[in-house]
């Protein structure tokens, strides 16, 4: 990039120092007009421009890498073939058991699916015919450097919405030119918001990509604390943070990174980094139809019992779908929620072994106890009027009608001061008093023994004491424990109370 500079003096000093120096490079956080996405300078980019990576040579006789994804799953050829059958919603079956792309051949099954991540340098990509290649997801590039206008990705939107169209899950990633804990909030604020402005419905992470030279000007100390102070800033607006970086860096520059995911990038038949993670860049040299070029190619390396946790940690979406009169409820992968709770825009929904959801009827998973409705849906609590109360349509607005006092009805969710009840009106929660608080939680370990409570101590309808408030005990009273759950104990007249404040007999 040539700087236009009129002044004949700072002309005749920028000439003396290039003399002087075999590589001058203007700041990446300088002035506005300045194009930072030329001053690209990593292990994968020079001057801007993207290296290509040298063709890796692999053959179909390489076993190793199937050996190290079975040690690494813990499973048998036949287990993985059961698990591959489980997966059509992600295009992985037995007849489609290998990935081959950029000279690797990969070996498909649980936790293992297959990603992309794009930016500018792809250009237009026609999204329907990735879909249709097997792609299961993205990580999309937003922008790179301080949070400005002129440096946003200009491709970005147009992935945002080929993606969600084609319902390819997605996640983002901005690179970083920082190399100080306040730029590094700013590029923090720089992707908030991109993702705001897009409306963006994320089921990865948003990852700090740290490999710009600049980025290594600050001491492994303080790029750490970089990517914390990123990371934090991306958790405490709801998003789900982590960080990029090659295998060296990993291993030297961000040893003590420990709070939030990883993303490792390493172009080898297989990832040789120890610690946790769960993307691996694995080549940069893939062919995807619908692409233009040679785009970067990674493998979602979770193993199946960490699955649950990762889609909770990154915020995975959950979408409710019917089938054959049934309805069900699956993720961002396509695979279906079974025995347990899921949360979908405000409201708990149970799905029992068969993965069909619960409805009108009292259900319990794992040791929660919800009170579900026709519609599935779980209720907070159930709840009566104090006095006559009016009720709307809205948080407040469009008055509907009005409930005699002591009418009891059924709330499934809180919003501030305002109760939505179980018609979806919504009520003051001040006008009224809770009767029955749900959830009901199940003890989590079952036990039969007599115990002396200590001291003159209240009950509760459960194991705390947000719970509606029971009968009082005396001191010395004698009573059965049936269950616990954290600190508190299930009494078998259905009353719970604080374990300290009881005596095993």
């Amino acid at each position: 990039m040539i700087l236009k500079i009129k002044s004949k003096i700072l002309c005749a000093f920028l000439t003396a120092s290039l003399a002087l120096s075999p590589v001058c490079m203007a700041p990446a956080w300088a002035a506005d007009e300045q194009d930072v996405e030329s001053e690209a300078d990593s292990w994968r980019y020079q001057d801007g421009e993207i290296i290509a990576e040298e063709d890796v040579s692999f053959t179909d006789a390489d076993e190793e890498l199937l050996e190290d994804y079975n040690a690494q799953m813990g499973s048998s050829q036949e287990e993985e073939q059961t698990e591959e059958s489980e997966m059509s919603a992600q295009s992985a079956t037995k007849k489609n058991k290998y990935w081959t792309w950029g000279g690797g051949k990969y070996k498909r099954g649980p936790g293992y699916l297959k990603g992309i991540d794009v930016s500018y340098w792809q250009g237009s990509i026609d999204w329907k015919k990735v879909k249709k290649a097997g792609v299961d997801f993205a990580i999309i590039r937003c922008g790179y450097g301080p949070n400005k206008s002129s440096k946003d990705d200009s491709r970005f939107a147009g992935n945002v919405a080929g993606c969600e169209k084609y319902g390819i899950p997605y996640g983002v990633y901005i690179y970083s030119y920082a190399h100080t804990v306040s730029q590094a909030k700013d590029e923090a604020d720089h992707a908030i918001r991109l993702l705001k402005k897009n409306k963006c419905k994320l089921s990865y992470p948003v990852y700090y990509d740290l490999e710009d030279r600049q980025v290594a000007r600050a001491s492994n100390a303080t790029i750490v604390k970089m990517a914390n102070a990123f990371c934090k800033k991306l958790s405490k607006k709801g998003y789900a943070p982590g960080v990029y970086a090659n295998l060296s860096w990993w291993e030297t520059k961000l040893s003590k990174f420990k709070h939030y995911d990883r993303w490792v990038a390493q172009w080898n038949k297989k990832c040789t980094y120890t610690k946790d993670y769960s993307i691996w860049q694995c080549t940069s040299s893939a062919g995807v139809k619908g692409i233009s070029g040679r785009v970067d190619a990674n493998l979602l390396m979770i193993p199946k019992a960490r699955m649950d946790d990762y889609m909770r940690y990154s915020g995975v979406r959950y979408t409710l779908v019917e089938e054959n009169g049934n309805t069900y409820a699956v993720d961002s992968w396509g695979n279906k929620v079974k025995n347990k709770f899921i949360k979908i825009e405000h409201y708990t929904y149970g799905f029992g072994k068969d993965g069909i959801m619960v409805k009108d009827r009292k259900c319990t998973l794992k040791h929660k106890t919800y009170i579900l409705d026709r519609k599935g849906r779980a209720y907070i609590n159930k709840s009566k009027t104090l006095k006559d109360a009016p009720y709307y349509s809205k948080k407040g607005k469009g008055k509907i009608g009005t409930l005699k006092k002591g009418t009891k009805f059924y709330v499934l969710r809180t919003s501030g001061d305002w109760s939505k009840m179980a018609d979806g009106n919504w009520i003051k929660t001040s006008l009224t008093k809770k009767t029955v608080r749900y959830p009901d939680i199940e003890p989590s370990k079952t036990v039969n023994y007599k115990a002396v409570v200590k001291e003159k101590t209240a009950s509760y309808s459960g194991p705390s004491r947000k719970y509606i408030k029971k009968k009082t005990f005396k001191k010395g009273v004698t009573v059965k424990v049936i269950g616990t759950y954290k600190k508190w104990s299930k009494v078998s007249t259905g009353q719970w109370l604080p374990t300290k404040k009881l005596r095993k007999k």
